[in-house]
């Protein structure tokens, strides 16, 4: 008896460590789906869209001009962040990077760079950098169907 009931209680465990996994495999899946429509969804759209999509529209871009005449739209935005662990560390596209002793707390700029590939009036590409929130906030239509 007590065997049947120890393989029970394995297989409901089991079953509920797949289906955990199964639900993370799946919100990756979404997320992964989510970040290609938000970077498709600016493909071939208007400039003005970009001039007046509420999360661009008030913030100064840096634009640079390639040697083929597309220009380069980077829309920064960073945020101070603080460690006070005892361990080294390094943050991939953060301004400053480095590490701390015990007790002491590091600063350091995390920063989500937005570059829009702009030509002839039009969006080509929109690649964000790491540090980028990508939901449908940032998409060409906001979180509505373009």
């Amino acid at each position: 008896m007590r065997w049947i009931l120890a393989a029970f209680l394995f297989t409901l465990t089991a079953c509920g460590i797949a289906a955990s996994t199964n639900n993370n495999a799946n919100r990756r899946a979404q997320a992964v789906n989510e970040y290609q429509r938000v970077l498709q969804s600016w493909q071939g759209v208007d400039l003005i869209v970009l001039e007046r999509h509420q999360w661009f529209a008030y913030r100064k871009p840096e634009v640079r001009t390639l040697s083929d005449g597309t220009e380069t739209w980077i829309y920064s935005n960073c945020r101070a962040r603080q460690s006070s662990s005892s361990s080294s560390f390094a943050v991939v596209g953060s301004i400053t990077t480095g590490g701390s002793s015990a007790g002491s707390a590091t600063q350091w700029e995390e920063c989500c760079h937005s570059q829009f590939f702009i030509r002839g009036r039009q969006v080509v590409n929109y690649q964000p950098s790491a540090h980028c929130v990508i939901d449908c906030t940032v998409a060409a239509s906001g979180c509505q169907p373009r």
